[in-house]
Parts: C-alpha cells; sequence; structure tokens
C-alpha cells in the first residue's frame, strides 16, 4: 500500500507534467503515423538467405519482373478500326506517365522483315490505323500467323491482347513502391476513360500490380478492424459500467496507444506490411485489458471516499498484475525478434513497443483522469452489472461441482 500512494502521489502531484508530456508525444506520433506508408514487398515476406528469394532477386535484375506492369485487354473487336486506335491511344498516354520506362503494344511494335536481302525494323502497324477492312484483315492474319506476336501479344484463342509496361528501375524500395501507387491508378484512370466510348474489359498482372492490391488490402483491414473493435468494444462497455464519460476516456486511452504504436513504425524508418497492419487491433485488445481492471476497481469504490484514496486502493490492487502481465506479454513478443523474416521481427518489435504505451497511459494519465471526472453514486450497488454478475456466477458454480 506504501508502495501505492507514493505512485499515487506522484503521478497526482506532477499531473500536469503528465498530461503536457502525453500530449507533446501524441503529436509526435500522430505527424509520424500520417505519414507512415505501407509496403508489402515480396522479398521481405521470406528470411534473407532463403534459396527461393535469392533466385527471385536475381530474375529480378536479369528480367527486371519487379518492374514490369502487364495489362491484358479483351474485346471481341481487337483487331477494328476504332479498337486499334484506342489502344494506340491508350499506349501513347501511358508512355507519357513519369516513372515509364517503356511501353509495348500491338500499335507500337516493330516487326522485323526482310528487303533487299538485308533485315530491317518496321512497324508491326502502320499509323494512322487504317480503316479499311482487307489491310486491317490482312494485319490481323499476320499477327495471327506469327507465333511470337499471337503468343506475347495476343491470345491464340481468346480477344485478347496485351500491354507491356515497364516501370524505371529503382533500388529504393519506398520510391519503387511510391512510383507503383503512382502509376496503377493513373493507368486505371486512362483505360477508364477509353473505356467510356469503346466497349472492352482489362486486367493487371505482374508483381507490381500485385503488390499494389496487398497494400490497398491492407490498408482497408487496418481501418475495417480497427473501427470494428472500436464499435464493439464501446457497445460491451455500455452495458457493463453505463457511464459514458469513462468509456470514452477509456476508448480515448487505448486509442492513443494504437496512434503512438503506428507512429513509431514511420519513426523508425519502417514501413507497414499485411502483418504489421494488425497492429492497431492487437494494441487496442491488450490496452482495453488493464483500463478495464483500473476503472472497475477505482468504479466499485465508497463514492464518499476522496478520489486519491481510492486510486490509491485502485493501484494497489493494480499494479502488480498489470506489470507482470504486460511485462510478459512484452517479452513474448519481443522473442519474435529473433525471426528471420523481416516482417515478423518489425511485428515483434512494434508489438512490444505498443504494449508498454498501453502500460505507460493506463498506469499514468488515464488513472489520473479517473480522479478528475464525477461518477455515479454506486452505494448500495452490489456489481456494476447485476444480470453479468448472476451469469458468471452460474458458471462459476457449474465450474464448481463439474470440475472433473
Amino acid at each position: 500500500m506504501n508502495f501505492a500512494r507514493k505512485y499515487a502521489d506522484f503521478i497526482l502531484k506532477y499531473k500536469y507534467v503528465v498530461f503536457l508530456t502525453t500530449l507533446l508525444f501524441t503529436g509526435f506520433f500522430t505527424y509520424h503515423a500520417i505519414q507512415v506508408d505501407t509496403i508489402n514487398a515480396l522479398e521481405n515476406m521470406l528470411p534473407e538467405h532463403d534459396p527461393a528469394l535469392i533466385e527471385f532477386k536475381k530474375f529480378n535484375e536479369e528480367y527486371g519482373g519487379d518492374f514490369l506492369v502487364m495489362v491484358a485487354i479483351e474485346s471481341k473487336q481487337i483487331f477494328s478500326h476504332k479498337m486499334l486506335s484506342t489502344v494506340s491511344e491508350i499506349t501513347d498516354e501511358i508512355q507519357k506517365l513519369p516513372h515509364i520506362e517503356d511501353i509495348y503494344s500491338l500499335t507500337n511494335i516493330e516487326d522485323l522483315t526482310s528487303e533487299d536481302g538485308g533485315l530491317t525494323f518496321t512497324p508491326l502497324i502502320e499509323k494512322p490505323i487504317p480503316q479499311d477492312i482487307k489491310k486491317l484483315e490482312a494485319i490481323k492474319t499476320k499477327v495471327q500467323g506469327d507465333p511470337v506476336f499471337n503468343r506475347y501479344l495476343t491470345h491464340p484463342e481468346e480477344p485478347i491482347t496485351v500491354l507491356y509496361i515497364r516501370l524505371k528501375n529503382n533500388d529504393d524500395l519506398l520510391k519503387k513502391q511510391g512510383s507503383r501507387n503512382f502509376i496503377i491508378p493513373a493507368v486505371t484512370n486512362i483505360l477508364e476513360k477509353h473505356k467510356k466510348q469503346i466497349d472492352f474489359q482489362y486486367y493487371f498482372a505482374g508483381n507490381a500490380p500485385l503488390e499494389y492490391e496487398l497494400d490497398l488490402s491492407s490498408q482497408q483491414t487496418q481501418i475495417y478492424s480497427t473501427i470494428s473493435i472500436i464499435l464493439m468494444m464501446s457497445v460491451i462497455l455500455f452495458f457493463l459500467f453505463r457511464h459514458r464519460t469513462g468509456i470514452l476516456l477509456l476508448l480515448v486511452t487505448i486509442g492513443i496507444a494504437a496512434l503512438w504504436t503506428n507512429g513509431f513504425v514511420n519513426v523508425t524508418g519502417r514501413n507497414l506490411n499485411f502483418v504489421t497492419t494488425m497492429l492497431p487491433s492487437l494494441i487496442l485488445i491488450v490496452a482495453v485489458l488493464d483500463c478495464i481492471h483500473i476503472y472497475a476497481i477505482f468504479r466499485k469504490q465508497d463514492q464518499s471516499l476522496a478520489p486519491k484514496e481510492r486510486m490509491v486502493y485502485t493501484i494497489d490492487q493494480v499494479l502488480v498484475p498489470c506489470l507482470l502481465t504486460s511485462f510478459t506479454t512484452m517479452i513474448g513478443f519481443s522473442c519474435l525478434m529473433l525471426s528471420d523474416m523481416e516482417v515478423i521481427r518489425d511485428f515483434g518489435m512494434f508489438a512490444t513497443f505498443g504494449i508498454f504505451c498501453a502500460l505507460f497511459l493506463s498506469l499514468g494519465p488515464y488513472c489520473i483522469l479517473l480522479t478528475l471526472i464525477p461518477q455515479r453514486n454506486t452505494k448500495n450497488r452490489h456489481s456494476i452489472s447485476p444480470k453479468l454478475t448472476k451469469a458468471a456466477a452460474a458458471i462459476a458454480s457449474y465450474n464448481h461441482h463439474n470440475w472433473k
């Protein structure tokens, strides 16, 4: 009890210092949380010395597969004047975009021909695109008769033509992902604009579109899961405590812990990925436990006692259990930093930091705020939620009598 009283005296005496420190850290981590990027690079999902990863990097260096975007355009009228003109316009517009090294399509590829005993390169399709049906049929026959064109620029059996977009090589992971995040939506906008004029379907393929979709999916999952957890917690906590101010403070506290964790990701120079996007959900779930214990014990005390005395008793009851559970959980997650996989190491490091933040916020600012807000009179109340207590008692009684 003496240590609990000293701790309560300390945080209440320096409550403005605690609030100011919390506010400064919140501003700092909020700034970085806004700037954090989501990057799901395939090379970060395997151990650094994995043979498959080494071969994957060699292949990308040799053939540039990591910087290749393929767009398949499906139309029943691939070799019509209107469709070929559309493909030509799409090709020209994409070529003008930033981060584009080259683009190859049916309308700008060159054909190797023999002329006067020599080899020359001539456009496969002369511009302007011919309108004469016979010339268009001749183009179709030539393309379908050439095994290279018919395999790589069109499909032997399906009405499809393919655009090959090569991005500028960039070894910097963040810049590489930034170019992808710009190019995929930009190309999509170009395709959608032309799709309004002529009916066709399009499909993306390649590492770049795959990782771009992984980034979007990770970001959406983080947003939806975080919102779902907060809403579910709000409903459950309301039925447990029926005190909106106390519940709001609790949610703000655990929300700040999750925010600090996201900001810390950017402070360390790392990025979010499909694993670390689960961090806010994890921190919310872990942080709420300590806050619930603190709030329940504090609220159950006699309202006639001074808030400081009630907090002294509360801290005396929860301090050691909270420290033990938090530190053992931190040790458990920190063990993940021994993994060979970068995404797992990052998850372990950030989860450890987030749990520490949750511990600090729950035993610091949250405890101080509880002493400042008005509480409902709980005298003559034997439980926070009588129905829940009755149900819990029934379960305990059943377990006691059926322990075997």
